[in-house]
């Protein structure tokens, strides 16, 4: 039984087995699960789960911050990349506590940030940089971190948007370290995957149509599709238009923002009605109202009857 991520539940929990990972995360619109791989996670450490399924590594945390949040970063990565081992980074979901409030003069996003980066030198050493996969970090009103990871034995590519600045070189300006992740990661070869990560309205470093809903869906909307042609570039055009339709998860600040949302989604050439969710949540930067992520990955990571060759 694939392990599947649910939506909308009271409070994050780690299910082993193939209960599933439930998040605290209220659902606005769409399918309330998806799929995430096709085994089961056990418990290993208290609040750690771990799980393999061929060549693939699914990882999945949740721990309170009792601590300051760069300090309780820091402690969960440094054991879910532990946990991770050899394998390559292949997408990475964050669920951070209160991401736009402050402690102690810093927002609780960049303490994350920071503690995300000092666990990833200290894992990986110099060019540790070369570990960053497709990623996203959305709030949570729960007092809890929550880190989803997969990874696998096979090589993965890590990509870029030219229209973008690499998070990892953002300039001070954005937090004492920069974020730790790229644009998207794709798995060539007999068995393609390919994700985008969570994608904002961002030109170079900066915030497009700050508090601009549709201005925003404008801009990430050509940030997604450049980051089409960036995969169409390593899978091929035949092989990207071979896969299945994209799962798409849309992260909304504003739950009254979802009918707009809807009809923009519905003109999208990539939307299938039946592979999306909307869920509510605070995004990254302050200003940005809504972060959209896409991934071809049911063939692979979470086949089904309706999926699977016969």
């Amino acid at each position: 039984m694939p392990t599947s991520l649910r939506f909308g539940a009271s409070r994050t929990r780690l299910h082993p087995g193939d209960a599933g990972i439930e998040l605290a995360v209220p659902l606005l619109a769409g399918t309330a699960d998806e799929r995430l791989w096709p085994g089961t996670l056990e418990r290993v450490d208290g609040d750690l789960l771990t799980g393999s399924e061929g060549p693939w590594r699914c990882v999945a945390l949740s721990v309170p911050v009792t601590q300051d949040m760069r300090e309780t970063t820091r402690s969960a990565y440094a054991r879910l990349l532990a946990a991770l081992g050899p394998a390559h980074s292949l997408r990475i979901w964050n669920y951070v506590p209160a991401i736009n409030e402050e402690a102690e003069g810093l927002e609780n996003y960049r303490a994350f940030c920071a503690g995300r980066h000092e666990a990833f030198a200290a894992f990986a050493g110099a060019g540790f940089e070369r570990h960053f996969c497709a990623a996203s970090a959305v709030g949570t009103v729960e007092p809890r971190l929550s880190v989803i990871a997969l990874a696998t034995e096979f090589s993965v590519e890590h990509l870029e948007n030219p229209f973008q600045c690499p998070a990892y070189h953002y300039p001070p300006e954005y937090g004492p370290r920069s974020p730790s992740f790229s644009r998207a990661s794709v798995v060539a070869g007999s068995e393609p995957v390919f994700y985008i990560s969570g994608t904002s309205a961002v030109l170079g470093a900066a915030s497009v149509a700050p508090g601009d809903l549709p201005g925003q869906l404008a801009s990430t909307g050509e940030n997604l599709l450049r980051m089409l042609a960036q995969g169409r570039r390593v899978l091929g055009a035949e092989t990207l238009a071979g896969l299945e339709a994209p799962f798409c998860r849309v992260y909304l600040r504003r739950p009254e923002d979802v009918p707009v949302v809807q009809a923009w989604l519905e003109k999208q050439p990539w939307f299938d009605a039946g592979q999306y969710m909307i869920v509510q949540a605070d995004i990254c930067r302050r200003e940005l109202l809504v972060e959209i992520e896409l991934s071809w990955a049911a063939h692979v990571l979470n086949p089904s009857a309706d999926t699977m060759p016969a």
